[in-house]
Formats: structure tokens, C-alpha cells, sequence
């Protein structure tokens, strides 16, 4: 006869009580590190977004700082100054950035995330 449905050799009492806990105690630990790791990549995510907000905002700065040294009549005789193309050269960073990438893929999937969590 097969030995675990024998009922007098089962785990039963303390062996039994003590591979739950073990158990319990392993799901645990496991849940703890798999929530730790979310947290991390939370925080890097955001630092990256932080750091990506700070470079954005001193390219404008810097931006803002040449447009003000230059010939004032210039914007004077050009009426479309802010065309789209005087922005063409930020969009094409953004398509070869791996850092504003995988910003946008997290985003992306947070979006997806939270659609099919409002249709259930």
C-alpha cells in the first residue's frame, strides 16, 4: 500500500503542524521579497522620472536663454516662431531615449492595467 495514505504513517500532530509553518513561513518571506522588489522598482522609476523632469526643464531653461540673447526683430518679422519644427529636434530624442522608453512602456502598462481592472 502507498505509505502517505496509510493513516497511521500520514504526517498528522507536530511533523504535520510544523511543515504548515514552515510552509506559511516560506509564502511569507516570498511575499515580503516580491513586494520589497516592487518597491525598488518603484523608486528607481520615479528617481528616473525626477531626473528626466530636471533635464527637461534646464534644456528649457537653456533654451529660454539663447532665445533671449538673440535679435529681438527677429521674432518680430517671424510671425510662426513656435512651428512645429523648431520642436522636431525634442521628439526625435524621445524615440531613441531607452530611458523615456521605459517610462513610457511602464506607463503603458500601468493604463492597461487599470482599463481591464474597471471592465471586471
Amino acid at each position: 500500500t502507498n505509505e502517505i495514505d496509510d493513516g497511521e504513517r500520514a504526517p498528522t500532530g507536530a511533523a504535520y503542524r510544523e511543515l504548515h509553518r514552515r510552509q506559511q513561513f516560506m509564502a511569507r518571506e516570498e511575499k515580503k521579497q516580491h513586494a520589497e522588489l516592487e518597491e525598488r522598482q518603484r523608486r528607481e522609476e520615479n528617481r528616473k522620472v525626477g531626473e528626466l523632469k530636471e533635464h527637461m526643464r534646464r534644456m528649457k531653461f537653456q533654451q529660454n536663454d539663447g532665445d533671449e540673447g538673440g535679435n529681438e526683430n527677429e521674432n518680430e518679422n517671424n510671425d510662426d516662431s513656435d512651428s512645429e519644427e523648431d520642436y522636431d529636434h525634442l521628439l526625435d530624442e524621445c524615440e531613441t531615449d531607452p530611458t523615456l522608453l521605459q517610462i513610457r512602456q511602464s506607463r503603458l502598462a500601468e493604463l492597461r492595467q487599470l482599463q481591464s481592472t474597471r471592465a471586471e
